[in-house]
């Protein structure tokens, strides 16, 4: 749950400002505890997102999920393609190691580590990336102190009491708060607005053997996010285009190992691709984020709960949820057009 937005966040309070950016972390803390409700509803009904869509609206619920959450999803591995690679220029930062030099050590790590297709194995060693995460951001807040200047299907069917998952999302939401509150504010308020909004918050910071290792715990947990993510993306690529290989023995043959090895390179290239032409972390991740996350978390689960079960709810929530749809979807459309358009302001003034 630890992601990479938490090193946005002084950016975000920076361009904010205190009082927007405070409500809008906790109106979404709010939302994110109601969305683990509506998933809890919705989750006897399919098992994988595509197949919610599809049981609550047919091929055009089965479509919105296309659109939205997996568009997110085949954006995933650019951000931590881009994020390994800044991190690698920072624990090198002696070495001035190139933007493209940095991308390509990234590429070649993860050529062999987007074989690996159990998600089990891949998912064993999420361990790694969280204590990694977790290096980073103590050491980049103590360094902010001393200096002068979330995929809910899958956790969902995997508990053995699902009713308790709404407690989950509650908990796991009011530390993530707490913790995002502390990055953004103390940054914001350390940092001010004169540092470059476009760098996560290991890369502003003044360089020395801490942020070395800082970067260090950062990569590690791009590295097994990576991993995660691009094991996602290949199957569902695959999940979608070639269904003869969904089989255990299919997947398992010489021509579904070929399969898997072509997507996942396809993969590793795109994010390679992506990365060193718009090294721009906080404006990539913006976008991605803003493809899928809001309708994924927010509109898309209250949709499909209105169409398979709105006798369910009381007059109050329905209502809600008419309201929550639109809202979430105006959002969404407004980060992604703006998001976009600082992309190109940003790259114009890179070219020029």
């Amino acid at each position: 749950m630890l992601g990479l937005g938490s090193l946005t966040l002084p950016s975000v309070f920076a361009r904010l400002g205190w009082v927007p950016a405070l409500a809008i972390i906790a109106i979404c803390a709010l939302g994110t505890i109601y969305s683990g409700r509506l998933f809890t509803l919705l989750v006897p009904n399919a098992h994988v997102f595509d197949d919610l869509g599809g049981a609550a609206m047919g091929v055009w619920g089965r479509r919105l999920v296309y659109c939205t959450v997996y568009l997110t999803i085949m954006g995933e591995p650019i951000i931590f393609h881009l994020t390994s690679m800044e991190a690698l220029q920072q624990i090198f930062y002696r070495s001035r190691l190139s933007q493209g030099l940095a991308a390509a050590i990234v590429a070649a790590i993860m050529l062999p580590l987007g074989q690996i297709r159990g998600i089990e194995e891949v998912s064993a060693v999420s361990v790694v990336g969280t204590l990694g995460m977790l290096v980073a951001l103590a050491i980049a807040a103590i360094k902010i102190c001393v200096t002068p200047h979330v995929n809910w299907m899958r956790y969902l069917i995997a508990m053995k009491e699902r009713r308790k998952f709404p407690r989950a999302v509650a908990a796991v939401t009011s530390v993530m708060t707490v913790v995002y509150l502390a990055v953004g504010s103390v940054g914001y308020y350390r940092l001010g607005s004169h540092f470059d909004l476009t760098k996560p918050l290991t890369s502003i910071l003044p360089q020395d053997a801490w942020l070395m290792a800082a970067n260090v715990g950062l990569l590690a947990h791009c590295i097994v996010a990576y991993m995660i993510n691009l094991n996602i993306w290949t199957h569902l690529l695959l999940h979608l285009f070639v269904p003869s290989l969904n089989g255990v023995e299919e997947s398992s043959s010489l021509k579904g190992r070929g399969a898997w090895a072509a997507v996942s390179t396809a993969g590793i290239a795109l994010s390679w691709l992506v990365s060193i032409t718009f090294p721009y972390f906080s404006t990539v991740m913006a976008i991605i984020a803003a493809l899928g996350d809001l309708a994924g978390a927010y509109a898309l689960p209250a949709l499909f709960v209105l169409y398979l079960m709105a006798h369910r709810l009381p007059r109050w929530e329905r209502m809600f949820c008419y309201v929550l749809i639109p809202v979430s979807l105006a959002l969404s459309a407004v980060g992604i057009v703006s998001s976009i358009r600082e992309l190109i302001s940003e790259f114009r003034g890179h070219q020029g």
